[in-house]
């Protein structure tokens, strides 16, 4: 499984938001790290808005 962290960057500073894992692009998810939903960080898109659970494939490949 391949794994790849998202950041944001929030003034100026990359902040860890959460990973896309998956084994290519028909099943990688992406879901937000417990940290960065607990912080109430700003979503990395209005289509991926803050959740604990990761999004589906069709989701993460919409945005990403």
């Amino acid at each position: 499984m391949n794994e790849l962290t998202v950041s944001i960057e929030i003034n100026g500073v990359l902040i860890s938001a959460g990973k896309i894992r998956g084994n290519g692009p028909s099943d990688a998810c992406f879901q937000y790290s417990e940290e960065y939903c607990e912080k109430k960080g700003a979503p990395v898109s209005i289509s991926l808005p803050l959740q604990k659970e990761a999004f589906s494939p069709g989701q993460t490949a919409a945005f990403f």
